[in-house]
């Protein structure tokens, strides 16, 4: 039977939105797909497309969630190129970088975001990647890099991705997500600290407490801008929080692994 034939265009469709993500969790997907008729069973469906092989599915531990991604065979099936396949020791990452970006697709500033295989693809010549890009505007026309730090690296390390920030013209802005206090505290230090040369304007770090359960609370997290402790909502002008940051749930300890230097 030709490969083609074994499901429906429907169920192309229900995981066609993972080429550009990566990788995303059910609701996310169900989100992404929102148009399509799910009359079918939505889970039954991802159930039978990963028994087929077309995608392969991570349980994060910490929120219990479902996240899925194309295999090879998937990424054949639906004609589309693998650039940057997941990788089994960075799954987590991949988890939380595609997540974030998934969320500010629909901000009102937002007029694009691209991830990290598309970053490569248009702009292979970036010099530094960063984990995904937002094109927008607020006030004026703006580009923001956009990186998730789960691990603490050395001051070398950070200051030379400061340095490669701070010295290129084609970044307006690098947003730093942390989900760990520690990592948090490093990299502002490492700016106020080492980098008192550097344009600190240009550098946003924001801690969400929560994110280790998947609550992103985007706009109302503490966020370190330019010697200050704000918030995006206010440097964005937007003062209400917006689908997907709700929370009040109480953050269980993380492993101290996710903070060794890589």
């Amino acid at each position: 039977m030709n490969q083609q034939q074994l499901h429906s265009p429907l169920h192309y469709e229900l995981i066609e939105p993972l080429v550009k993500w990566k990788i995303l969790s059910l609701d996310n997907l169900m989100e992404a797909t929102w148009k399509i008729d799910k009359s079918s069973n939505f889970y039954k469906t991802i159930d039978g497309l990963e028994e087929k092989g077309l995608i392969s599915a991570f349980h994060d531990p910490y929120s219990k969630r479902k996240y899925v991604y194309l295999t090879n065979k998937g990424y054949e099936t639906l004609g589309a190129e693998n650039n940057l396949p997941i990788n089994p020791s960075t799954v987590i990452h991949d988890t939380f970088s595609s997540e974030n970006a998934f969320h500010f697709r629909n901000f009102p500033f937002t007029k694009e975001v691209l991830v990290d295989h598309e970053i490569l693809k248009k702009y292979p010549m970036i010099g530094h990647r960063p984990d995904a890009l937002v094109f927008g505007h607020h006030k004026k026309d703006f580009t923001m890099a956009i990186e998730m730090e789960l691990t603490i690296k050395s001051k070398e390390r950070i200051m030379q991705t400061y340095s490669a920030y701070n010295a290129s013209s084609f970044f307006n802005n690098v947003l730093y997500i942390f989900g760990q206090p520690q990592a948090f505290e490093t990299y502002v230090g490492v700016l106020e600290n080492e980098g008192k040369a550097l344009n600190h304007s240009k550098f946003l770090f924001v801690f969400m407490k929560n994110m280790y359960r998947r609550y992103y609370e985007t706009f109302s997290a503490e966020c370190y801008h330019n010697g200050n402790m704000t918030t995006l909502g206010k440097l964005f002008d937007i003062e209400e929080k917006l689908p997907g940051n709700k929370s009040g749930m109480r953050v269980e300890h993380v492993p101290h692994e996710y903070l060794k230097e890589v």
